[in-house]
């Protein structure tokens, strides 16, 4: 006699099947949070002011001055280094006119003026704050990134005007943390250089023609128009710590405003999510 087959367990067969379609509906549920949340962070990042102009302006400390000078500028020289504090977070480069077979002693003699570091320019020298640099002789002077490279005067158009080709490149290479300085000397070299950093939203200074030695160069600076400040060599100091200082403050204001403006929006996408 023939054994009759156990009937199938339906039920429970039903059950594991309806188990098997829940699996299968929770992670399209998951995937739907997900991208739910995605698209609200999209939405968010939207309302989101950039940051970056903000947060990677340099500090107004690294502001770098070129001081130009000939005839008569040791003098003028000696008077502005005398009277600059040695903490101001300022580079300054020292480009004057020298004959090409001259032995240069600028930087022993400007030393005696200061405590801070004075150095003659040599080949890729990193630009420091509260450091002096000299231009050495026979040379041409340009700054790239924030460093300093010589050149054959040959090598260069325009060799017999060094200030003016070194105000140009200081302008280019640091925008508005340049600085540009015109001291005793005859011609007119580097007129043309500060206006390079008057429309890179620079300081332009002259020293004032009276004590000046020999006022060709500065007189032909202020004759352009665009220079802020001429003033005797000795007040020049105080007026860039000033400079410093309200720079620092506008900067610190910019932030705060764009940080006010990020917060309406966060506030408002707040509201619109809610």
């Amino acid at each position: 006699m023939a054994k009759k087959s156990k009937p199938k367990k339906k039920k429970k067969a039903s059950r594991t099947a309806s188990e098997e379609k829940e699996k299968q509906k929770q992670p399209a549920t998951k995937k739907q949070s997900s991208t739910s949340k995605n698209a609200a962070a999209k939405s968010e990042s939207q309302l989101m002011p950039p940051r970056t102009a903000a947060t990677t302006d340099a500090p107004a400390s690294s502001s770098v001055v070129g001081i130009g000078a000939s005839a008569g500028g040791l003098e003028a020289l000696h008077s502005f280094f005398k009277a600059m504090p040695l903490d101001t977070g300022m580079a300054f480069i020292v480009v004057t006119h020298l004959a090409p077979d001259q032995f240069s002693l600028l930087p022993e003699l400007l030393q005696t003026s200061t405590k801070l570091s004075v150095q003659q320019v040599v080949e890729a020298m990193p630009v420091c704050p509260n450091h002096i640099y000299v231009i050495p002789p026979n040379k041409f002077l340009t700054i790239a990134n924030r460093v300093l490279h010589l050149l054959p005067t040959s090598k260069k158009r325009g060799s017999r005007l060094p200030i003016d080709a070194f105000f140009r490149d200081l302008a280019k290479d640091v925008g508005s943390q340049s600085i540009g300085v015109i001291l005793s000397g005859t011609g007119s070299d580097g007129s043309q250089g500060l206006k390079e950093i008057k429309q890179a939203s620079g300081l332009t200074m002259a020293q004032d023609e009276a004590s000046a030695a020999f006022d060709g160069m500065p007189t032909a600076a202020v004759e352009t128009g665009i220079v802020d400040f001429v003033l005797r060599p000795e007040l020049m100091a105080a007026q860039l710590v000033e400079h410093l200082h309200q720079a620092s403050h506008t900067r610190t204001v910019q932030l705060d405003a764009n940080e006010a403006i990020a917060q309406s929006l966060r506030n408002i996408y707040a509201i619109l999510r809610d």
